[in-house]
């Protein structure tokens, strides 16, 4: 019986080890060939690029509607609430030759802020798309924010000043019954004791809120309407107290569940359905691709300890 250590037992499994090492560095299509045994791996990884690339497709387009809705959305509410409002108030060049959006004086200030408080209390009536009045986070429909510097005076005259950096915010609702023909918005802070005050205007908001429906024509029998809750904040910024009280409108869009009754009928199950199918065999495939990556990791390991153990043993390395 030949011994572990004569030539020819050394010779053979020399080459037997080889013939592995070169088996398991080559590709997937020369191991078919090698052993006519078909390349599930290869196979796994492309089925799983064509479905992550359709997943990726149907979540797209079905997310391009929402965003394309909320981004029209938000462009009427700056036209609506937004005094002097166009496109290019919101286009990013730098430096602007007109500036930002921005008051310059009490009267501009008062004339934004009652233009965002009428149209936003006639936005039912007046309004062209399905908007609807809506209570605001705090639980009003219209709020107003004022924050202001607790003292800021200058002396002209012998340049002396009086500066105190802490601030006090208050807060008004206004009711939406009002008439809109008749309110303004300086006399009614008036009565609260609140009033613009440049000198000591750190920062104000009017807040309010918009419940929106999306209706679409039912072509395919799969466009349901889709509800949104838009959180709308009207903020006028003096931080830099450069003279320019900058007006800016931000929007927090969510959409939001809704159903009723559709002539003729309209469903989105067939939709829900098929993403659930795609996402359950992506799910599928993704942990199999997964299965099949440790256990060549596996193999691989097992086959590095195997040469180890062979030089150290034949080699005395």
């Amino acid at each position: 019986m030949n011994s572990p250590a004569s030539p020819k037992h050394n010779s053979e499994y020399e080459e037997k080890l080889k013939r592995r090492l070169r088996f398991f560095f080559l590709n997937p299509v020369k191991k078919w060939n090698a052993n006519k045994r078909f390349p599930f791996k290869l196979f796994t990884q492309i089925v799983k690029i064509i479905f992550v690339t359709v997943q990726l497709c149907m979540f797209a387009s079905f997310r391009d509607t929402h965003i394309f809705y909320a981004r029209n959305t938000e462009v009427a509410f700056s036209h609506m609430f937004l005094k002097d409002w166009d496109m290019g108030s919101s286009d990013p060049p730098y430096p602007k030759a007109a500036g930002p959006l921005s008051v310059y004086n009490k009267q501009q200030y008062y004339e934004f802020l009652d233009f965002a408080i009428k149209n936003y209390i006639s936005l039912e009536t007046n309004a062209v798309g399905a908007y609807f009045h809506f209570p605001n986070p705090t639980g009003s429909f219209l709020t107003y924010c004022q924050t202001d510097y607790y003292e800021s005076l200058f002396n002209p005259v012998d340049n002396k000043f009086v500066f105190d950096s802490g601030t006090v915010k208050m807060c008004v609702d206004i009711p939406i019954d009002e008439d809109p023909t008749k309110f303004t918005s300086e006399e009614f802070l008036r009565t609260y004791n609140m009033s613009m005050n440049g000198q000591t205007l750190v920062d104000a908001s009017l807040s309010f809120s918009i419940k929106a429906i999306h209706f679409r024509a039912n072509e395919l029998r799969l466009n349901i309407p889709n509800c949104y809750l838009f959180n709308l904040k009207l903020i006028f910024s003096d931080q830099d107290k450069d003279g320019q009280l900058q007006v800016l409108l931000v929007p927090n869009a969510q959409y939001m569940h809704c159903q009723g009754k559709i002539d003729p009928p309209a469903t989105d199950s067939l939709s829900k359905t098929i993403f659930s199918i795609v996402n359950y065999f992506v799910i599928f495939i993704s942990l199999f691709s997964f299965i099949l990556c440790i256990r060549a990791l596996f193999k691989a390991q097992v086959l590095k300890w195997v040469i180890i153990s062979i030089f150290v043993f034949l080699y005395l390395r």
